[in-house]
């Protein structure tokens, strides 16, 4: 397919979600209006019928989008948005079955899928990257570095690609699946932010399985296991729109964003265990920025996303959320979220971590 017609193809994929997107819109614009004209003071009553018109216009240039050959995200670019609207609307994606939905897939250093059977039995180490985010966020000079001696040591290194605005727990229940059915002989599993939980959700559906004893080493990377407060501050926003009846339907608006997202309002994972797996080292690394002459304020913010607390599963009277036999926790001062990805503070812990775990 020439170039193109490649971008005519992504302009219509892309002119269909708008679309799609437009007639939720409109449909939340008529309840308001009705709301409106149906009270007492209102001088004529609302006609929906326009709004109607409008919003089975765009449904159809939505089904239309849907209709047209599908061309698979390429470019890096291409591919940020396709995983960004994944982490927004995923969950949607998923159940209207649109083609965009992302598959749960492992992929290699090239970003090429990496066929499962490949990996049956080896020594695997597993990226598993955080919201709206994909496997190409672990390509980073520094870290690759790393991997390559990861490599010539017998580990076979996947980054996994999965759709994260999908409840973490359904996420999990898949991860978890793929390593029952790969066995590992040994296993590593190193997630950033939101992969972190997928982790740990993952644990919780291993019973009886063939993995969780292979488990050697896992690192969460400023994982919010305590919640995440912008999404918290999301959500009582949303809130506000109940105080009245005109405003009441706006709700739906907020109600948009992803499973995924309202899933890191309070770290959930669908279970309430605590207790990570006992034969693996596990480390939970928080990362803080700097405020010049605030002392309170870098702990609450932590690294810009994540509270300190939070990453380190701390309660706020210092109770440890979560238990195991082998934990350490590491705060990296100076750190923004997305540095914890490549910084070589990071990679000095994970030196220290894996030394540890194969000792």
């Amino acid at each position: 397919m020439s170039k193109s017609k490649v971008l005519l193809a992504q302009g219509v994929q892309v002119a269909g979600l708008v679309a799609e997107a437009g007639a939720g819109v409109a449909e939340v614009v008529a309840a308001v209006h009705q709301r409106v004209s149906a009270a007492p003071e209102a001088r004529h009553e609302a006609s929906l019928r326009p709004y109607r018109w409008v919003r089975w216009g765009l449904l159809l240039l939505a089904q239309w989008g849907r209709r047209w050959p599908q061309v698979a995200p390429a470019g890096s670019r291409w591919r940020a948005l396709h995983a960004a609207l994944n982490g927004v609307v995923g969950d949607h994606l998923q159940g209207s079955e649109h083609p965009w939905a992302q598959s749960m897939l492992w992929c290699d250093r090239q970003g090429r899928e990496w066929p499962l059977a490949e990996l049956q039995s080896q020594r695997i180490l597993l990226f598993v990257h955080g919201l709206c985010m994909s496997d190409r966020a672990w390509q980073q000079p520094l870290l690759q570095s790393w991997i390559a001696q990861r490599e010539a040591e017998g580990y076979r290194v996947a980054f996994l690609r999965y759709n994260s605005g999908r409840a973490i727990a359904d996420n999990g229940r898949q991860l978890a699946a793929q390593l029952h059915q790969l066995a590992p002989r040994r296993l590593v599993l190193i997630g950033h932010s939101m992969g972190g939980l997928l982790m740990r959700a993952a644990y919780t559906q291993a019973t009886a399985s063939t993995w969780l004893p292979a488990l050697r080493l896992a690192v969460y990377l400023g994982s919010p296991h305590r919640g995440a407060p912008l999404e918290r501050l999301g959500e009582r926003s949303n809130r506000l729109f109940a105080l009245t009846p005109w405003s009441a339907p706006l709700m739906r608006l907020g109600a948009v964003r992803s499973q995924g997202i309202q899933d890191l309002r309070h770290g959930s994972i669908g279970s309430d265990e605590r207790e990570l797996p006992g034969r693996a080292h596990h480390l939970l690394v928080a990362a803080q920025i700097r405020v010049a002459g605030r002392a309170w304020l870098p702990n609450w913010l932590g690294d810009g996303l994540v509270p300190v607390r939070s990453a380190l599963a701390q309660d706020l009277g210092g109770t440890e959320a979560l238990r195991a036999p082998h934990l350490q926790r590491r705060l990296l001062p100076g750190l923004h979220h997305m540095e914890l990805l490549h910084h070589p503070q990071m990679l000095a812990c994970l030196d220290a971590a894996w030394q540890t775990a194969q000792a």
